[in-house]
């Protein structure tokens, strides 16, 4: 069901800007960046719950460049670099999403409603907007 709505989710800012959502050429089309999107973030929540955080970092990052506006694969990056004790790095991570997607903001609320009061600082500091 997740898989279902990640990948609608990912139809849509396709649909708004289908150029800009997964780059331009690449070899892949647009449909089976998506369906790596996907598969990706099914494999990210299996490295997290095994606290696989360096692999999860670079899933993270794969993530990003397939559709850099989604702020999920940022803020799960800057996760997984916090908890590899990376926080100048989960903060310069984010301070680059705020700066290339405006993303900051969603990150932000997600934080603060999981009550994760270590990712919520360091959003601020990377001067996330709630």
């Amino acid at each position: 069901m997740r898989s279902i709505l990640l990948l609608a989710v990912v139809g849509a800012v396709l649909a708004a800007a289908p150029g800009a959502a997964f780059g331009v050429g690449g070899g892949q089309s647009a449909q089976e960046r998506a369906t790596e999107y996907v598969r990706l973030g099914a494999q990210l929540k299996s490295l997290f719950a095994e606290k696989k955080y360096e692999e999860a970092a670079e899933t993270c990052r794969k993530m990003a460049d397939l559709v850099p506006q989604s702020p999920e694969p940022h803020y799960n990056l800057a996760c997984a670099l916090v908890h590899l004790g990376k926080k100048d790095d989960a903060l310069a991570a984010k301070a680059d999403v705020n700066a290339k997607t405006n993303a900051g903001e969603s990150a932000l609320r997600i934080a603060k409603a999981r009550r994760f009061q270590n990712i919520v600082a360091i959003l601020e500091k990377a001067g996330a907007k709630d």
